[in-house]
Formats: structure tokens, sequence, C-alpha cells
């Protein structure tokens, strides 16, 4: 929950290669996440999961990345995501190796990134993202 604001914002920084990244947090650990519109869940990358304090059980689910198909598939249930004063409990997400993901960042210059936030939240909190401004909106 928010501090009484029916909405709450933070900033954006947008990588040469179009992608958002926000500073947020998980179990309370600062860390850099991408938004993205297209991903269905939120995910963490599977070698951050020490970092986050994560219990984990693997998941029988199959899971396509924008280029790969992913194999090793888990899932960690009653976490909580900080954005700025937004807070959500019983945050649950999709762990899998983003490797690749943060490869193809490296070969770009652009640092790593912990996890995805994903469209389940952006749609559940109305997320809107403005571009000019660098500012991601996300209502209670």
């Amino acid at each position: 929950m928010s501090f009484l604001k029916k909405e709450n914002t933070t900033n954006f920084t947008i990588t040469d290669s179009n992608h958002i990244i926000i500073l947020c947090k998980v179990n309370s650990i600062m860390s850099r996440f991408i938004i993205d519109t297209g991903a269905s869940n939120s995910c963490i990358n599977y070698l951050s999961k020490e970092k986050f304090n994560l219990n984990f059980k693997k998941s029988d689910e199959k899971a396509y990345s924008a280029t790969d198909k992913i194999t090793n598939i888990f899932y960690s249930k009653n976490n909580i995501l900080e954005i700025s004063h937004f807070k959500k409990n019983n945050f649950d997400v999709i762990l899998f190796d983003m490797s690749n993901i943060n490869n193809t960042l490296k070969e770009k210059e652009i640092q790593e990134v912990d996890g995805i936030i994903g469209g389940e939240i952006l749609k559940e909190h109305k997320a809107f993202i403005d571009y000019e401004k660098k500012i991601l909106t996300l209502k209670l």
C-alpha cells in the first residue's frame, strides 16, 4: 500500500537500447529492473536469488523470452516490491537465468539488471509511462 496516496510516481531512465530502467526494492534490497509492457509476468534473475533472499520452487510452466525458450523456471511467492512510495505485498515472481538479457545489455555498454517489472503489475496498477518527463505512475 501507499502512504495514503492514490497514485505514486518514480523517475526512470531510458537506455540507448530504449529500455526503461527503474530503481526499486524487492524484499528491501535496492536493484535495477526493466519495465517491460510486453512481459506477461515480473521476473527476477535466478542468479540473484540469494541477493533478494527468495524462497522458490521449480515450476513446470513453459516460458519464452523475445529471443529464447526458457527451460529452467522457478517461482517465488509473497515477496515485497517497492517502487518509490508504491509498495506491493504478495509480489509473486518468476525466476530464470537472465544471462542472455544481461549479456545483450553489456554488449551495448548498459549496466545489468536484476529483473523485469512485467505487464501484470503495470496493468493491475494502471501504469502510465510519461516518456517526456521520464516518470512512471502506478495507481493503487
